[in-house]
């Protein structure tokens, strides 16, 4: 009998395990393919260290890519193990390793964009840089550069240039090759298309009445072209305020927003009247109780005409002095022959017709210009808001002395108050004269309310000091010097 030992047969069940193991390697090792440089691949990053990611690309070896290209700007890395990661292949080695580089891919990527963008009409976003000849330079994306023409920057033409420049937008794509080089970018289409989807929105609003804020954009000898919410309105001259207003520049400036009423909406023509007459005071509600038939008042010729004079009592108050009124007893041809715009005159009212809106005046003689009271500096009135302006609001004073100017810097409100909100047309006002003098043969008067609160604060401090006086004992006269010494418990010689 052969006493040596038989090794026991191998179970079958780690024979099939180890021949399933082998294939899959055979079958790994056949799938892993060769790269070249240029080539776009897609990998996993296996693990990194300080100076590499090392990433799983496919290939018979890791790849490594510089870490640095994975660090935000304040040296955070952005992926960990197991992170995706798109890359391009910049270098194979004789040995077989690979080097990647994720910025190349993300240049890659952004040329995609754009030409999906440009295709597409999708928006993009982009960051002026600066400002070039004949427009600006943007940046879209890594490495992306492209041009926008100064008329594509905004909605009206942009007269600085440089108030764009560091600001982030979305652009449309209008122009690019298949190389992602020659980007041109429009943001004002952009703006365009936002505004029309806007002024749909309006114009369901736009019924007589309703009340609506929008933006100056121009202004004109006749009026004023506001942008209501995508919409152009016109604001006629004659609807800027109850008051007269010779020139809507003196009332309002570009830019400035401002609270309007729809006076009338032709749809078919899209045209918009506005006003801001319902937004002030009636100056009609004033007669019967400020003016009144038969009553002696002070005004101003604002226009002349064949027929007469047109003579404003307060803003928004005029009266017809007829050409009969003029002659004092011998005929006149034109008003012109006695008067001139801009005079003060006395006048009564003879007739008012308010369902016309007309009021019927009469020139009241013996009551010359000269026997009002004296415009002198110093003078405290109260007068009446008679317009605004971005240097400070005219004030029509009583008694027929004119028109004065109270700057901004003297309207005593804080830097960046709204003038026109907190003096509307149309209110009184207290006002004191700082200076009066004569530029191109007109009177020019300048008022403040600075200096009026300023003498109110004065006033007030002093009454303060003299109420503190009169609360403390006053000081003994000195002769009362023994008597006081006594009270002290001194004895004195006789």
């Amino acid at each position: 009998m052969d006493e040596t030992k038989q090794q026991p047969p191998e179970p079958a069940e780690e024979t099939e395990d180890f021949a399933t193991m082998f294939a899959e390697s055979l079958k790994h090792e056949a799938e892993q393919r060769e790269v070249a440089p240029g080539e776009f691949v897609h990998g996993t990053v296996v693990s990194f260290d300080d100076e590499y990611l090392f990433v799983d690309i496919g290939a018979k070896s890791e790849a490594i890519l510089d870490v640095n290209e994975m660090k935000n700007e304040t040296g955070e890395l952005l992926v960990t193990e197991g992170s995706p990661l798109d890359a391009y292949v910049v270098e194979v080695s004789e040995d077989g390793s690979i080097r990647l580089s994720h910025s190349l891919a993300r240049r890659a990527q952004s040329r995609q964009l754009i030409l999906e963008a440009s295709r597409s009409g999708v928006p993009i976003e982009g960051r002026v840089e600066e400002a070039v000849k004949g427009g600006f330079r943007v940046a879209l994306g890594e490495g992306m550069r492209a041009f926008c023409p100064i008329s594509q920057i905004d909605l009206a033409f942009t007269e600085d240039p440089q108030k764009h420049v560091g600001q982030t937008y979305r652009f449309v794509v209008t122009q690019v090759k298949e190389s992602g080089s020659d980007i041109v970018v429009s943001r004002k289409r952009l703006l365009e298309a936002e505004r029309e989807e806007q002024a749909k929105k309006t114009r369901e609003m736009l019924k007589p009445g309703a009340k609506l804020t929008g933006t100056v954009r121009s202004l004109k000898p006749y009026g004023a072209f506001l942008d209501i919410g995508g919409v152009e309105g016109l604001l006629h001259v004659s609807e800027i305020s109850h008051a007269r207003v010779g020139n809507p520049e003196d009332f309002l400036t570009v830019g400035q927003e401002l609270e309007v009423v729809v006076k009338e909406y032709d749809v078919e023509k899209g045209r918009l009247s506005l006003t801001r007459k319902p937004l002030e005071a009636d100056p009609w509600e004033r007669m019967g109780t400020d003016f009144v038939e038969g009553g002696t008042y002070s005004g101003n010729v604002v226009r002349l005409t064949d027929f007469g004079a047109f003579v404003e009592l307060s803003p928004g108050l005029e009266g017809l002095l007829h050409i009969s009124e003029l002659g004092a007893g011998r005929r006149v041809r034109h008003p012109s022959e006695v008067l001139a715009v801009g005079d003060t005159l006395r006048v009564r009212i003879q007739g008012i017709d308010e369902e016309r809106g007309r009021i019927s005046l009469a020139r009241v003689l013996g009551e010359d210009v000269e026997k009002l009271p004296a415009l002198a500096p110093g003078a405290v009135y109260t007068g009446i808001v008679d317009g605004h302006a971005q240097f400070g609001v005219f004030v029509v004073l009583p008694g027929g002395l004119g028109r004065g100017l109270l700057p901004k810097e003297e309207s005593g409100v804080e830097r960046g108050v709204d003038l026109s909100k907190e003096f509307p047309a149309g209110a009184p006002i207290e006002v004191q004269v700082l200076e009066v003098g004569q530029k191109d043969g007109k009177t020019r008067i300048r008022l403040s309310r600075r200096s009026l609160q300023e003498a109110k604060e004065r006033a007030e401090l002093d009454s303060y000091h003299a109420a503190q006086r009169q609360s403390q004992p006053s000081a003994p006269p000195l002769g009362r010097l023994g008597e006081l010494l006594k009270e002290k418990g001194f004895r004195l010689k006789e």
